[in-house]
């Protein structure tokens, strides 16, 4: 066991061994569950220590059944095959007794490419969970952070050294399986168009092409923005020309790289939720394609207004505005002032007396009561 002194008294291992299995630090093990009736947990080892006392402890980064996990409206995900694993960036130091024993675990870029099970079993990973936004990510997007876009390509690159298929695939052809894959989960019905009918009335790419800032970051996230918006837009309203679609989206960018753009990872993840709320919340996309959301607004959203499409402040408003009560009326004309039209306030039980009717101006505003009409 090779180790490195820490200042903190605590010192690096390379890996560890029990009385049955070895363990390296990058290696997938199975965590013994917490109740007896659960599965055990799954994760990666990132690091171990080792502290004065000889305890060692270990840097756990886990990987979830989809079956452990939720969106955030409390939906189950849709697994690919019964051995898929979702990648997460969630952390958490255990003791080194928790460890059970190593698994195998396969990154592939697209369906086409998991594994055959009789010749290369272990779990397989497709997507990558968040589980601060509860949302997927496709192990094969570009955007993640700088240090977590490196662990990934690692992860994926051993996986091709193990099973020796070419990464060097065609672009198109991955891009596809992977939009066919995401169309099936979301259950798009095979009626609706996955892109506006009347494309060919106008040049996307052309609309897209003068709305590019020359920055390679900013230009991906933007493109990646309209391609998919566009399409909630049309689902939203057939009225949405791709013109006004792009315009808000510019605006939008705008607002973020305004706010974000000294820190480019911050400005990546936040493209993303947007993007992603955007595709999910129709409502969210109209209002901000219609002009009803300012752009800057909407960057500043919170994950639950980016959720329901709206700010906290409307629907506290939308709360504390009072609701019209309707009003029966009947032909009874008012002891005051002779008017002929009376509202009428249903029937009223009063304590001790008969029922009756509670009736009152329209005119005047005079109420009384009246046991019969």
């Amino acid at each position: 066991m090779s180790t490195s002194e820490m200042s903190s008294g605590k010192s690096y291992c390379n890996s560890f061994k029990n009385k049955k299995f070895s363990f390296d630090v990058g290696d997938p093990t199975f965590i013994a569950p917490d109740g007896v009736n659960e599965k055990p947990k799954i994760a990666i080892i990132k690091h171990i220590t080792e502290d004065s006392d000889g305890e060692l402890m270990v840097m756990c980064q886990y990987l979830y059944r989809p079956e452990d996990v939720a969106d955030r409206y409390g939906r189950m995900w849709q697994r690919y095959d019964d051995r898929e694993l979702f990648y997460s960036f969630h952390q958490q130091e255990i003791p080194s007794v928790c460890l059970m024993h190593p698994c195998k675990v396969h990154f592939v870029p697209s369906v086409d490419k998991v594994p055959v099970r009789t010749q290369h079993p272990g779990f397989i990973v497709l997507r990558v969970y968040d589980h601060e936004e509860q949302v997927l990510w496709w192990i094969t997007d570009r955007d993640f952070e700088k240090h977590k876009q490196v662990e990934i390509d690692h992860h994926l690159l051993k996986t091709q050294q193990l099973l020796g298929y070419d990464m060097e695939m065609k672009e198109e052809k991955a891009e596809y399986s992977l939009e066919e894959a995401e169309i099936m989960e979301e259950e798009v019905e095979e009626n609706q168009p996955h892109i506006p009918v009347e494309e060919d009335a106008y040049d996307i790419d052309a609309i897209l092409a003068k709305a590019l800032t020359g920055d390679d970051v900013r230009d991906k996230c933007l493109g990646l923005l309209f391609e998919e918006i566009n399409c909630t837009a049309y689902r939203a309203s057939r009225d949405h020309h791709p013109k006004v679609v792009m315009s808000a989206l510019v605006a939008l960018e705008k607002a973020c790289f305004r706010t974000r753009g000294e820190n480019l990872a911050k400005y990546q993840q936040k493209m993303r939720q947007l993007r992603f709320n955007l595709k999910s919340t129709v409502e969210l996309a109209r209002r901000l394609i219609d002009g009803e959301l300012e752009a800057s607004a909407v960057v500043e959203m919170t994950a639950e207004e980016l959720r329901k499409g709206c700010l906290s402040a409307e629907e506290k408003a939308a709360k504390e505005e009072p609701e019209e009560q309707h009003m029966d009326t009947a032909d009874i004309p008012c002891p005051r002032c002779s008017e002929k039209k009376v509202g009428l306030h249903s029937n009223i039980l009063r304590p001790g007396r008969a029922a009756g009717y509670q009736l009152e101006c329209l005119k005047c505003g005079k109420t009384w009561f009246s046991p019969r009409l």
